[in-house]
């Protein structure tokens, strides 16, 4: 048994859309990107989902694109809730398990807060 927490996705079609209006608007902002002046890194977040998948090339896979996806949003969702502006330092990481058809699929990303200018 692992200690690492799951996402398990369930989805009921109407307070998702709602809540994906709000989350897709929070940027991902790319590592040495000049607007990363604007913020303040505190705190981070990350993800940890398992994939069962009987091709090597699990990563071109439509459904490794679509777990991918959905994690990316359930973080988005938790960072907004926790006064996040922005995101930052998206890491993915794919490790094989033991049996050769399944990965723990790790996503990690860094919380950002707009800097308040002195006025």
């Amino acid at each position: 048994m692992h200690n690492e927490a799951s996402i398990h996705f369930h989805y009921d079609g109407k307070s998702e859309s709602a809540k994906q209006a709000s989350d897709s608007n929070l940027p991902i902002l790319p590592n040495g990107s000049q607007l990363l002046t604007q913020y303040e890194e505190f705190d981070s977040l990350q993800s940890i989902q398992y994939l069962k998948a009987e091709m090597v090339e699990a990563e071109k896979s439509e459904l490794f694109q679509e777990i991918i996806q959905r994690m990316i949003e359930s973080l988005k969702h938790k960072a907004r809730l926790k006064g996040a502006d922005a995101l930052t330092g998206l890491e993915q990481k794919i490790t094989p398990l033991r049996l050769p058809s399944q990965y723990q699929v790790t996503l990690q990303l860094t919380l950002l807060r707009k800097v308040k200018t002195k006025t």
